[in-house]
């Protein structure tokens, strides 16, 4: 199941049908456990984001974070980049996926409350003739940057949602083994001796 999206005040739904974007992001959400019937499943999540020039939107996706052959992260990744050798399945830099292009098949969803939320629903490679999308047009408020979140910095220490980050991700993120901890060893060097 793909992530859902909820479409903001005063702002259309991203229209369904298959649209052509570039990858322009990833955020790493952490550590999470989640449930599904009797079976419970723990392990890091990861968010890629679309630019879907047409459309001059973003949209995302949330997977776990495995590049399992029966993965959905390994088949997205797979759409835009080609089969993975080897030494891609060894490690795997997310940053190759920054500005490569696919076909995403958006679809509505409507939820009881009656909200309607856009959902991209698979990720396929582009079909031969069409133009490859790029980031044209992609205002990022990260300067016109990729949008990138990765929750340590080089020597391990945790690092705060950057302000693009969207209230409902960064909730996501809290909720993270990684972001509790952390609260937790601030809030140990902040007690009084």
């Amino acid at each position: 199941m793909g992530l859902t999206i909820k479409s903001t005040e005063g702002q259309t739904p991203i229209e369904p049908g298959n649209w052509p974007a570039a990858c322009c992001g990833y955020i790493q959400l952490g550590t999470h456990t989640s449930t599904f019937g009797d079976q419970t499943k723990r392990g890091p999540r990861l968010m890629l984001m679309w630019w879907m020039e047409e459309q001059r939107r973003e949209i995302a996706r949330r997977y776990s974070l495995t590049l399992h052959s029966k993965g959905t992260l390994r088949a997205t990744i797979e759409a835009m980049m080609g089969k993975l050798t080897p030494e891609m399945e060894a490690e795997f830099d997310l940053d190759h996926l920054i500005g490569k292009p696919c076909l995403l098949d958006v679809r509505l969803k409507t939820k009881t409350d009656g909200k309607t939320f856009a959902e991209v629903h698979a990720i396929s490679s582009l079909p031969r003739g069409m133009s490859r999308p790029g980031l044209k047009g992609f205002n990022s408020e990260a300067g016109g940057a990729a949008k990138i979140y990765v929750m340590h910095d080089s020597e391990g220490r945790f690092q705060t949602p950057p302000a693009w980050v969207p209230d409902w991700v960064k909730n996501i993120i809290s909720e993270s083994e990684e972001s509790i901890a952390a609260a937790k060893a601030a809030a140990v060097n902040e007690a009084p001796f």
